[in-house]
């Protein structure tokens, strides 16, 4: 068992013809990869870190930051 972070990068043409099949089928999906891999494709695990966070709302962009301020290897201006 994996955690996934956000991106999963796919091809957009794969990715369009992963939807596109998936709506055919009427299937529902938790995520891009389990829709990839319904085609029959290889989905591939790139280890990470918990400071790749997932920026959704204008209030996430200051996220970004936090963690290299606390190393000490970025300013605020």
């Amino acid at each position: 068992m994996v955690l996934a972070q956000t991106p999963q990068v796919f091809r957009t043409a794969l990715l369009r013809e992963a939807f596109a099949k998936a709506a055919a089928d009427e299937v529902n999906a938790s995520d891009e990869a389990g829709l990839v891999e319904r085609l029959g494709h290889d989905v591939h695990v790139v280890h990470g870190t918990q400071g790749n966070i997932k920026i959704t709302k204008p209030s996430d962009m200051d996220r970004p930051l936090l963690p290299r301020l606390e190393r000490g290897k970025a300013h605020l201006a």
